[in-house]
């Protein structure tokens, strides 16, 4: 039995963690069919999970990752940790290999979540493999985010880049770490229906045209001008009422109650909407392949939240994506649609008017083409899986697990 540990993005409130988790154990459960995985949780709640996601579950809180890194520094000397009363340390201890899913790390605005660094200072203690799974990292433009990047990413058996543009800030740093492309992981997560799929669905057999429109509350935080987004969001719902004859939905990626996130971003855009009865709203958070779903039922999306993206053209659904981060141009270059990005800093009601019917004017094609580059983009998130088994079977052997 090969003891797999997880750490990463939580299960719950965003589409992003657990369309990587469900995906990854797919693609490494098919290379090493008796693996028994672990996952890291950041969030207490993901525990009530357990078995959902065909994973044990370990919830962990900043006071027990501070114990955890006492423990282990006070006990350097001695290596006596399978004695520390801490969970989380024995997880470590137990692992064959540490797989970090975490989709996007170290870039200058967001950083690192602690657990990171536990995982930097327990790994090299016990000489365990860590692999940083599929990611955009970087740009690395202030001196702690290299500093720590550098620190967290050297010396890993493998590292594996979503795109070239996080390659070329891996190289920049000088990492001795073997560095691969793969696209993301979540490209294989399946969808699944629900009762707003279903009523989605009824729409369209009526002869509508559902499009979607997938808010952010990041960009509602970093805009100079407060509310500038949100009324130009509901100035395209209306738009697309208008001109299509559509039936606009609003789509909240990340939901977390009691925090500002992408549904109070929503309710602003729908308060500012005319045509009500035209646009609807999600107003609650749905299991990652339940929301999959959702999004497949559009003719066309428009994204302000990566793995809204990433779901969307996995299925084929023309999308124009509104980027604030390289990732976003990757992931769109990636199937052929580098024309449909639109930087946050650059929006305007024409200019996203102009993508947007040329987008639904070439929509054929441009679902034909997506559908035409997902088969490369598949079979290239699998050979992940591959080079994981071979890090395993080398480090069994007892070879330098650099050397594949």
């Amino acid at each position: 039995m090969t003891k797999i540990l997880l750490v990463g993005a939580p299960l719950s409130g965003n589409l992003g963690g657990p369309s990587l988790l469900c995906s990854t154990i797919k693609v490494l459960s098919r290379f090493i069919p008796r693996a028994e995985f672990t996952f890291l949780s950041p969030v207490t709640t993901d525990s009530r999970l357990h078995g959902t996601y065909g994973v044990r579950i370990v919830p962990y809180t900043p006071r027990g990752l501070l114990v955890c890194l006492l423990g282990a520094i006070l006990n350097m000397a001695t290596l006596n940790l399978l004695q520390l009363p801490n969970s989380i340390l024995k997880e470590y201890k137990n692992a064959d290999i540490i797989i970090d899913i975490w989709g996007i790390i170290f870039s200058d605005s967001l950083g690192a979540d602690p657990i990171v660094y536990t995982t930097l200072l327990i790994s090299r203690l016990l000489n365990k493999p860590v692999i940083k799974y599929t990611a955009d990292i970087g740009p690395f433009n202030t001196r702690w985010n290299r500093l720590f990047a550098k620190l967290y990413l050297n010396n890993r058996e493998l590292i594996f880049a979503r795109n070239e543009a996080t390659r070329e800030y891996l190289h920049e740093l000088g990492l001795s770490s073997p560095i691969y492309l793969c696209p993301d992981t979540a490209f294989l997560l399946e969808p699944a229906t629900s009762e707003k799929s279903e009523a989605l669905l009824q729409e369209k057999r009526k002869g509508k045209a559902i499009i979607g429109i997938v808010v952010s509350h990041m960009i509602s935080r970093r805009e100079r001008d407060k509310g500038k987004y949100a009324s130009l969001m509901a100035k395209i719902a209306g738009y697309l009422t208008q001109k299509l004859n559509a039936v606009v939905i609003l789509i909240p990626n990340e939901v977390f109650l009691g925090r500002y996130d992408d549904l109070h971003v929503a309710r602003r855009i729908y308060a500012r909407t005319k045509a009500k009865d035209k646009v609807m709203m999600l107003t609650e958070g749905y299991p990652a392949e339940e929301l999959k779903g959702i999004i497949g039922t559009c003719d066309l999306l428009i994204g302000a939240r990566y793995h809204s993206i990433v779901a969307a053209l996995s299925m084929s659904i023309p999308t124009l994506a509104v980027s604030w981060h390289h990732k976003y141009d990757a992931v769109m270059m990636l199937v052929g649609q580098e024309k449909y990005v639109c930087d946050v800093e650059s929006l305007s009601f024409d200019k996203l008017r102009g993508m947007i019917d040329s987008l639904w004017e070439n929509r054929e094609e441009i679902r034909a083409t997506i559908e035409s580059r997902l088969p490369f983009v598949k079979e290239s998130v699998l050979l992940c899986g591959e080079k994981v088994k071979q890090i395993l079977d080398v480090r069994k052997s007892n070879k330098n697990p650099k050397m594949i």
